[in-house]
Parts: C-alpha cells; sequence; structure tokens
C-alpha cells in the first residue's frame, strides 16, 4: 500500500486540522518566536513543516502551493527549519 495520506514523512498520524492550522500560521508569517510563547505544540509543528519539503496533497490550488512554498523559503532563509 502507499503512504496513507493521514501521516507525515515521519509516518506520524497527523489531522487535517492540524494541517490547516500549521498551514495557516505558516502563510500568515508571523513571528515563530511569538507562536513558541504562546502555543508550543503548533511551534513544534511549524518547525517540521519548515524542516520539510511541501507536501503537495495538502494543497489542492497551485497559486496557494506556490505562496505556501514562497512562505517556507522565507522562514528557511532567516534561519528556522534548520
Amino acid at each position: 500500500m502507499g503512504k496513507n495520506i493521514n501521516t507525515d514523512n515521519a509516518g506520524k498520524m497527523v489531522s487535517p486540522r492540524s494541517d490547516a492550522k500549521v498551514i495557516g500560521f505558516i502563510l500568515s508569517r508571523k513571528s515563530i518566536v511569538e507562536l513558541a510563547k504562546t502555543n508550543v505544540y503548533l511551534y513544534k509543528k511549524v518547525i517540521d513543516f519548515i524542516k520539510q519539503d511541501v507536501p503537495i496533497h495538502l494543497v489542492s490550488d497551485p497559486a496557494l502551493y506556490r505562496k505556501l512554498r514562497e512562505a517556507v523559503t522565507e522562514y528557511r532563509l532567516s534561519g528556522w527549519g534548520k
């Protein structure tokens, strides 16, 4: 069988709601430092997401996928996701 779409690249189960929160945060381009102070769980999910390539199955709209890739690249260039 192929990869379950409800797992991340490490094979851990993830929920669509969790993915939506991570994607929403990344697209907002808010401060990750501030996120770490208020929501440690989401902070960890965002960092994990930034470290990996953006899974194409999460975004069906090509323009939204491009914006998400650009936002992830900005976070990576500013030192996050290492």
